[in-house]
C-alpha cells in the first residue's frame, strides 16, 4: 500500500512548511524539499495531475468491495434537546457524540452509473464527550439496509425491519407485517452520502461529489490558460502556488489554493501529491490560517494497485467546526475486499438484489402504487395517496439520515459548497 501515514503535518499553507517528514509503503521516513514552481510551468503541473488521476478513474468499468466504515458525528446540545428529547426521557439534554461502526458492501458499474449496496451494522453508540460514557437512549436504533441507486431512482429495504402496516394502503393480510422495499427519487439518496449511504467513488474527489481530482485539475489549469477571463487567470496566477519536491524515486507535488485570502474569512487548502500512486492525492488540508492553524477539513487517503487501478484501501476525513478542539465529522473507511472490472450479475441493480421474497411488498413513491413479490415479479396491488410512513416495527424510532440531514450535510456539505463557491468566484 502507498501512501502511508504521515509522521508531521503535510501541506499547510504556509511557505515556511519546507520539510515534511514521510513515511511511505512501510519505508523509513524521508524528507521533501519543497521548491517553487513558477509561471507557466505550473499549467503543466495541472495538466499532468489531471491527466493521470483522470486516466486512473476512466480504467474503472466495474467495481465491487467491502468497507469496514466508522463514522463519528458531533450532536450539539440544542439537537439533542429538539430531536432526541423523547429518547432521553427525564433526563436532561446534553452535547453527545454519535459513533456508528459497520460494513458497507458494494457493486459499481461505471458506465450505467448505477451502484448496489449492502449495509450491515456492527454497532450504534451515543457517547458523552466530557466523560467518554456511552449514553444509553430508548428505542433508538440503526438499520441495516440493502440499497441500489442508478441515474432513474432510488430503491431500499431495511430487511430485518417488519413493517406493521400502511395508513394508505388497503388493510388486510397482504399489506400487514410484511417487509418493504421503497422507490424514490434520487435526490433522497443524495442527501444521505455523507451519512451511512456512502458512496465509494466520492473518495475520487475533493468534495465528495461527482468531480473527480482530475476534472478540479483540468478547472484550474483553464483558469490559469484564461478561459475564465483575465480577471479570473490574474487571481490564479497570485492564489494558486504548486510546489515540487525529488524524494523516494519520484517527482511530488503540492498544489496551494486560498481563497478570499484578503477577506476576514480566508480559506486554504493544500493537497499532497505522490508520484507513486498514480499522482492521486495523499493529503488535503484546508484551514483558516495560512499557517495550518485553525483546521476545517482534513483529509488522508492510503492507495493500492489492483490490476491498473489504484484504489483506496483506506480514506480518513475529519470536520471541524468553529471550535477546533471539536470535530464535528469524522469518517474512516478501510478496505476489506476489493475487485475491479470484474464482471456483474444481471439482476444486480433491480428489485430483486434487494432481497425481496414472495409476497413482500415493494412500494413506489413515485409513481404512487403498491406492489408485492408473486413468483419473481411484482404484481400491483393498489395505487395509494401517502399520508405518512410508520416509524416501524415495535414502535423503534429510527435514526437513518434523520441526524445525518440536521448535522453533517449542514457541516460539511456547506463547508464543501462554500469551498467550491469561493473558488469559482475567484
Amino acid at each position: 500500500m502507498i501512501g502511508g501515514a504521515l509522521t508531521a503535518s503535510v501541506g499547510f499553507a504556509a511557505q515556511q512548511v519546507n520539510n515534511v517528514s514521510l513515511n511511505s509503503d512501510g519505508q523509513d521516513g524521508f524528507r521533501l524539499d519543497w521548491n517553487r514552481v513558477d509561471g507557466d510551468e505550473r499549467i503543466a503541473v495541472f495538466e499532468t495531475l489531471a491527466n493521470a488521476t483522470t486516466a486512473n478513474y476512466q480504467r474503472i468499468v466495474t467495481w465491487r468491495g467491502t468497507y469496514l466504515v466508522e463514522l463519528h458525528e458531533f450532536l450539539p446540545q440544542e439537537f439533542v434537546a429538539t430531536v432526541l428529547r423523547a429518547a432521553l426521557g427525564n433526563r436532561p439534554a446534553l452535547p453527545l457524540e454519535k459513533v456508528s461502526r459497520f460494513r458497507l458492501r458494494f457493486v459499481i458499474d461505471m458506465p450505467s452509473n448505477a451502484i448496489f449496496r449492502q449495509k450491515e451494522t456492527i454497532s450504534t453508540d451515543f457517547i458523552d464527550p466530557q466523560t467518554g460514557e456511552k449514553v444509553s437512549l430508548a428505542n433508538v436504533h440503526a438499520r441495516d439496509e440493502n440499497s441500489v441507486v442508478t441515474s432513474e431512482h432510488y430503491i431500499h429495504m431495511s430487511p430485518t425491519v417488519v413493517w406493521p402496516g400502511f395508513n394508505y394502503l388497503p388493510k388486510g393480510a397482504a399489506t400487514s407485517k410484511k417487509r418493504a422495499a421503497f422507490r424514490e427519487t434520487v435526490d433522497n439518496a443524495l442527501r444521505l452520502k455523507f451519512g451511512e449511504l456512502i458512496d465509494p467513488r466520492d473518495v475520487y474527489s475533493f468534495s465528495c461529489d461527482e468531480t473527480t481530482f482530475g476534472q478540479d485539475m483540468a478547472f484550474y489549469s483553464g483558469v490559469m490558460r484564461g478561459t475564465s477571463g483575465q480577471e479570473a487567470r490574474d487571481r490564479a496566477q497570485k492564489h494558486l502556488r504548486i510546489e515540487r519536491a525529488n524524494a523516494d524515486g519520484g517527482v511530488w507535488f503540492r498544489a496551494i489554493t486560498g481563497c478570499d485570502v484578503d477577506s476576514d474569512s480566508p480559506m486554504y487548502q493544500t493537497v499532497l501529491y505522490n508520484p507513486h500512486t498514480g499522482y492521486n492525492p495523499v493529503t488535503l488540508a484546508m484551514t483558516r490560517e495560512a499557517t495550518g492553524e485553525k483546521p476545517l477539513r482534513q483529509v488522508h487517503w492510503i492507495w493500492k494497485r489492483f490490476g491498473e487501478v489504484f484504489v483506496p484501501t483506506e480514506f480518513h476525513e475529519a470536520t471541524h467546526s468553529s471550535d477546533p478542539r471539536i470535530t464535528s465529522y469524522q469518517r474512516k473507511l478501510k478496505l476489506e475486499e476489493c475487485g475491479v472490472n470484474e464482471p456483474i450479475a444481471p439482476n444486480q441493480f433491480d428489485y430483486q438484489a434487494l432481497g425481496l421474497t414472495e409476497g413482500e411488498l415493494f412500494i413506489d413513491k413515485i409513481e404512487n402504487v403498491a406492489y408485492a413479490m408473486k413468483d419473481e415479479q411484482l404484481e400491483k396491488l393498489a395505487d395509494f395517496t401517502p399520508r405518512y410512513s410508520p416509524r416501524g416495527a415495535k414502535g423503534k424510532f429510527s435514526l437513518r439520515g434523520l441526524l445525518i440531514i440536521a448535522t453533517v450535510l449542514l457541516i460539511v456539505g456547506l463547508l464543501i459548497q462554500i469551498w467550491r463557491e469561493r473558488r469559482l468566484a475567484a
